[in-house]
């Protein structure tokens, strides 16, 4: 799973976050989903189902809130 923000792709990393982030910290939400087998292009898409779903900065990457869980992205 890839994400695109800030004109950068993040890679899912398979590792759920424990951490806890205000609302105010978060960048954006998921504003479209395209074919898994397709790679994001625009801010705010995935190549997953996620739309809705917040994204903030975390680290050296991003983490996405996915059913009640963070989940950490980073660039490759």
């Amino acid at each position: 799973p890839t994400i695109m923000v800030g004109d950068r792709l993040y890679f899912s990393q398979g590792v759920d976050v424990n951490v806890d982030i205000d609302k105010s910290e978060y960048l954006g939400t998921i504003t479209s989903a395209i074919d898994d087998t397709k790679m994001p292009i625009e801010n705010g898409q995935a190549n997953f189902e996620g739309k809705g779903a917040p994204y903030a900065v975390y680290k050296n990457g991003v983490i996405l809130m996915l059913e009640g869980k963070w989940f950490f992205f980073e660039i490759r």
